[in-house]
């Protein structure tokens, strides 16, 4: 590794969200991000809304990725989307949903 300064790309919260404890894609996403310059903030798995909102406030990402596989997560899914402080960072945080193929639509409506 050559010595300097980090510069990091970003800032990324991750998790998997409450009702899922699936976490292997969830991890192998971090670690490509990490290895493309973020600093990573790993929610680890089962995450309530209010704990994704709290690292929002914390981190200030510029990403925030969920991770959700069964489909039984919609209803935690929906809920931390259509958190208002979440919302409130739309125009400089991104969101990021992925295990089942859904659109963000989808998620917003379930």
């Amino acid at each position: 590794m050559v010595e300097g300064e980090f510069q990091p790309v970003g800032q990324v919260v991750a998790g998997t969200v409450k009702g899922d404890l699936h976490d292997i894609g969830k991890n192998l996403v971090c670690m490509m991000l990490e290895g493309a310059g973020f600093v990573i903030t790993d929610m680890g798995v089962d995450v309530s809304s209010k704990k994704f909102v709290a690292a929002v406030r914390e981190h200030e990402p510029s990403i925030v990725a969920m991770s959700a596989l069964p489909t039984t997560t919609m209803p935690a899914t929906q809920a931390t989307i259509g958190t208002g402080d979440l919302e409130e960072k739309e125009s400089a945080t991104r969101r990021w949903l992925r295990g089942i193929d859904i659109s963000m639509q989808k998620a917003a409506s379930e």
